[in-house]
């Protein structure tokens, strides 16, 4: 590979990486929306809007249960 092809799969794996709360950095390898962290078991969202969507249908589905 050359350092322009390189630098291109470098580009496109940053996309697919994202750090936890705990300071891991989790690479996203398939399509989901989350992986829970292997250091310190908490999920964790591709991007924000996925992480607020499900904080939103956890909170619709504790309010339903009152």
């Amino acid at each position: 590979m050359t350092l322009v092809e390189d630098k291109k799969l470098m580009d496109v794996l940053s996309n697919f990486r994202v750090k936890c709360k705990c300071g891991n950095t989790i690479v996203f390898v398939s399509n989901r929306e989350k992986i829970i962290c292997k250091r310190c078991s908490r999920y964790v969202y591709r991007n924000k809007k996925l992480e607020f969507k499900d904080k939103l249908e956890r909170e619709r589905r504790n309010g339903k249960r009152r």
